[in-house]
């Protein structure tokens, strides 16, 4: 049996209007900067747990006696912790990038789309009685 997939043709994305497809653009973009802002944190983490237990490495092998042996069992994760912190800084990059994006999507969707003003349009009114509020309404914008 086949299985639709998800992800829309290239001639479905053609035949799209383009309110739409600005949405979809926007949507994505926000979803990849929430991705990438996950990964940043996930390797800042990365990052802490490596430095720690180098840290931790270096402080018992100089309590023991044994320094030498301490640093070269700290190297690795030192040099894994500052990986992750690279990789981090550039999904940080990443999740700016897509979030400014998904931000300029929007903007241009409110610009050429502008949304519809909330309410009801009337059509047909009756006749209004004497208005017994003393509040003036406040003009909307």
């Amino acid at each position: 049996m086949v299985e639709k997939s998800s992800t829309p043709t290239v001639q479905k994305l053609a035949d799209m209007p383009e309110n739409e497809f600005l949405e979809l653009c926007r949507d994505c973009d926000r979803v990849d900067s929430e991705y990438a802002f996950k990964e940043a944190g996930m390797n800042a983490l990365t990052a802490l747990g490596n430095g720690a237990l180098s840290t931790a490495l270096l402080v018992s092998g100089t309590v023991v006696g044994a320094a030498p042996v301490a640093i070269l069992a700290a190297a690795p994760n030192a040099i894994l912790a500052g990986v992750s912190v690279w990789r981090g800084i550039q999904d940080l990059g990443e999740g700016i990038r897509k979030a400014s994006q998904s931000s300029s999507a929007d903007t241009i969707l409110q610009v050429l789309y502008p949304p519809e003003p909330p309410g009801t349009v009337v059509r047909e009114a009756a006749a209004a009685g004497r208005v017994t509020a003393g509040i003036t309404p406040g003009v909307r914008m």
